[in-house]
């Protein structure tokens, strides 16, 4: 009878004991999963920031507001243009309205536009865009419309194309889409 208690006793203990384990593996799981998850919201936050940072860095480079070149973005991207592609010719293009404020002969590409140079280049970048797409858009004659357009922005005008194309009011539409969507911050 005290061997059966004993192997009794002995049981019990173990069970308290391989519970009491199980409990502590548990745990420590479930403390390896809160913190694997927190380094990854962590790293996620990190990754974020630094996006951000970066359009900030790329929208003041090209003289448009933070929120104006996340909507350009968006409609970059939904119009499958690169943004880097997009930047480059945003940077073209105000290269440009320095040189058409400066030569005449710079000036008569915009002026075929209709498009005072004198009023354009008081503008931001994401303005001077939407007021270039707007007059592109009147151009009828696609290889004219082309040709300006390569002046203006350079190659990547024909990448662009599709993002121009409704000229200002496509612009804003985006935009109102972007913001919508809460893609705009």
């Amino acid at each position: 009878r005290l061997e059966a208690k004993t192997k009794k006793n002995a049981k019990e203990m173990g069970d308290s004991f391989t519970t009491a384990i199980g409990k502590i593996a548990g745990t420590y799981v479930a403390f390896d999963l809160a913190a694997k998850g927190a380094k990854l919201l962590i790293n996620t936050v990190l990754d974020t920031s630094k996006a951000v940072a970066d359009l900030n860095d790329q929208a003041q480079q090209l003289n448009i507001s933070f929120q104006a070149f996340q909507e350009l973005s968006f409609a970059a991207i939904q119009s499958g243009v690169d943004i880097e592609k997009l930047s480059a010719a945003i940077g073209k293009m105000e290269i440009n309205i320095g040189k058409a404020f400066e030569t005449s002969d710079k000036a008569g590409l915009f002026k075929k536009l209709g498009i005072d140079i004198k009023a354009l280049i008081n503008l931001n970048g994401d303005e001077q865009l939407k007021v270039i797409a707007e007059a592109l858009s009147k151009v009828q004659n696609q290889g004219q419309q082309a040709a300006i357009g390569v002046e203006i922005f350079g190659k990547s005008f024909l990448v662009l194309k599709p993002l121009l194309s409704n000229g200002a009011q496509g612009l804003d539409d985006f935009g109102k889409q972007a913001r919508a969507m809460g893609v705009v911050i």
